[in-house]
């Protein structure tokens, strides 16, 4: 029985251990974005890279942000399932930009609601009082507005991207510009159409 009991124990013990790096893992790759940064870019970068890259982080981790707001307060079935997609691409890039600025000897940036105030109006950020403001809404006047104010994100996002196939050098970060440019595109015409409907 002593010898049943300690096998047991051992294998319940084993079994944490498991379980216990799974959840580490699961963590690391889920909903916080900046408790793990990705690989480093390969091949040369410049300033235009530095500045794409810190700059949508903070742009990327606010419509995350919005994107859970969404999730938890939309009545409208259409606006949550773009939140979801806009969630799925964002957090996997976040991911990604922070690891090029770790690899490149850059600061991540703060992306606390304070921090993300140093970007200028025409980028598509919400300022705090806006994004407060959002946090307030309800039923149909939140979807409508969160729908406005993704719009005009993804726009910011979107001249942001061109500027950096424009201008960069780092050939992943021009990827990453290029399909930034084809997949918010396609979603600000997604938005414009359940804006038309709400």
């Amino acid at each position: 029985m002593n010898r049943t009991m300690t096998m047991l124990c051992g294998a319940v013990a084993a079994a944490l251990l498991v379980l216990t790096g799974c959840g580490s893992d699961s963590e690391n790759s889920g909903d916080s974005p900046g408790s793990s940064t990705g690989t480093p870019a390969a091949g040369p970068h410049n300033e235009a890279d530095v500045s794409f890259a810190t700059d949508m982080t903070l742009h990327h981790s606010q419509a995350v942000q919005m994107a859970d707001m969404a999730l938890a307060t939309a009545t409208n079935a259409p606006v949550k399932a773009l939140a979801a997609d806009i969630k799925a691409a964002q957090n996997p890039e976040l991911v990604q930009l922070t690891g090029w600025l770790t690899g490149w000897g850059e600061a991540i940036p703060d992306t606390s609601m304070g921090g993300m105030q140093g970007m200028d109006h025409g980028s598509g950020m919400m300022t705090d009082v806006e994004m407060n403001g959002l946090s307030k809404a309800t039923g149909g006047a939140f979807d409508r507005m969160w729908v406005e104010m993704m719009i005009r994100h993804h726009v910011g996002a979107v001249a942001m991207s061109r500027t950096e196939v424009k201008m960069g050098e780092s050939a992943e970060a021009n990827a990453l510009a290029q399909s930034i440019i084809t997949s918010q595109t396609a979603q600000i015409t997604e938005l414009r159409a359940i804006l038309s409907e709400l």
